[in-house]
């Protein structure tokens, strides 16, 4: 599983778009004081492996098994420890 890490702001936009829920996610990350953004790749949710074995399983279209998980965090010391542990 691949992590990234950055920081809350304009570089967030490169990941989440600037639809009106991206910005409706932005004004309230932003009032939560939000300062790290980890997102991590190839992530497996039990939820939407459940969905997908229902659904997509029987579908000839290549539909992604796996999904992103992203987790948002109020302190920028930890994007720091989390940026030396990857």
């Amino acid at each position: 599983m691949g992590k990234i890490v950055v920081p809350f702001g304009k570089e967030l936009r490169k990941y989440i778009g600037y639809s009106q829920v991206a910005n409706y996610l932005m004004k309230y990350l932003k009032d939560l004081n939000a300062k790290t953004f980890v997102i991590e790749r190839n992530y497996v949710d039990k939820d939407y492996l459940i969905d997908y074995q229902l659904f997509y399983s029987r579908s000839f279209q290549d539909i992604e098994r796996y999904t992103l998980r992203p987790t948002f965090l109020q302190r920028h010391s930890l994007r720091m420890n989390l940026r030396n542990k990857l």
